[in-house]
């Protein structure tokens, strides 16, 4: 966090504040006493817990998806795919 957020420190965190710095504590871009104050949120919330597990997921799967590959792209490209696609894209 930065120093426009130091103020998150003198009071207790909600979901919001764990939601909104979440890639910076996922990342290891927090102090060791902001570590800890999101630790004492996560101690205490399941439902942060739960999302920091799917945001995590998330992230992982994202980096996944764009990782070079030696792997050519395959030349297939489902029936009915690339019909579908232009009939969107005249939809207005």
């Amino acid at each position: 966090m930065n120093d426009q957020h130091s103020n998150l420190l003198s009071r207790e965190l909600t979901c919001k504040d764990v939601h909104d710095f979440l890639m910076s504590y996922i990342e290891g871009e927090v102090t060791p006493t902001e570590r800890r104050a999101f630790d004492e949120h996560l101690s205490g919330c399941s439902s942060c817990v739960r999302y920091l597990d799917q945001y995590k997921r998330t992230v992982s799967l994202g980096r996944q998806a764009i990782c070079s590959s030696d792997e050519p792209a395959t030349t297939q490209v489902p029936t009915g795919l690339l019909d579908a696609i232009r009939a969107a894209r005249k939809r207005p």
